[in-house]
């Protein structure tokens, strides 16, 4: 009898080993086939992430305010300490609430007037039962005067190569390039689509920023977020070129 019980119990094991095992086959399966959509999201949101620098502080409160509620998603986790929607949302408010006027003089300084961008080297890989953490490098290429603010991969900042040089330089123009390795998001499977929960500190380097008496370079692919796809083997590269053409 004891025999008997034992091999009932060693049956259900197996039969449940077995189906663990077909679950785990199923759900990795599920994920490889969702890594191109992942990937796609984040070359989406990098590309509205650029686009929505351009211009001066009132027109970027309106962008920064739909790119976070287009692309994140509600995600409480007191494990997780990267930024959040939430932190986002109160980043921006508090930045622009001192800054926005009706004062056209005022916003026709430190602005973004152009910009595009590379993605490069992005890695996914799954979290939990619906999630995937994506890693990559991003630079981006900007074009502007004095020392605008900026949303990135970091919350908000002003645009400058850490050592202040175009802060008091407010009519001048310049151009350089952000370079931001190590961006890491966590993407969570929603039933709209894949949604980004959080995002890791990353701060980027300004990198080769001087002075442009020109001020323009050819950018007129303007972007926009059904424009962006690429390959999950390639780089993505896209332009985005300045508001109102």
């Amino acid at each position: 009898m004891k025999l008997k019980n034992m091999n009932r119990g060693i049956a259900l094991g197996l039969v449940l080993a077995i189906g663990t095992g077909i679950y785990v086959a199923v759900e990795n399966a599920q994920f490889k086939n969702s890594q191109s959509d992942i990937e796609n999201v984040v070359n989406e949101y990098c590309a509205a992430l650029v686009k929505s620098n351009v211009g001066n502080i009132k027109e970027k409160q309106n962008s920064w305010n739909d790119l976070v509620n287009n692309y994140f998603v509600d995600y409480n986790n007191e494990y997780d300490y990267s930024i959040h929607k939430s932190q986002l949302l109160s980043n921006i408010s508090s930045f622009t609430s001192e800054f926005v006027t009706d004062d056209e003089s005022f916003l026709s300084k430190d602005c973004v007037t152009s910009a595009d961008y590379e993605v490069s080297d992005i890695t996914i890989k799954k979290s939990g039962n619906t999630g995937a953490t994506v890693t990559f490098s991003c630079s981006v290429y900007y074009e502007y005067s004095g020392v605008p603010l900026c949303l990135d991969f970091n919350g908000i900042g002003s645009l400058d190569n850490g050592y202040y040089e175009n802060e008091n330089n407010s009519d001048k123009s310049y151009k350089g390039t952000r370079e931001y390795s190590g961006c890491s998001l966590l993407l969570m499977k929603e039933a709209d689509g894949w949604k980004i929960a959080s995002m890791s500190n990353n701060y980027g380097y300004m990198d080769n920023m001087q002075e442009d008496s020109t001020a323009s370079v050819d950018l007129t692919d303007s972007v926009s977020q059904a424009d962006v796809s690429s390959s999950p083997s390639e780089s993505s590269t896209e332009e985005v070129s300045s508001l109102g053409e």
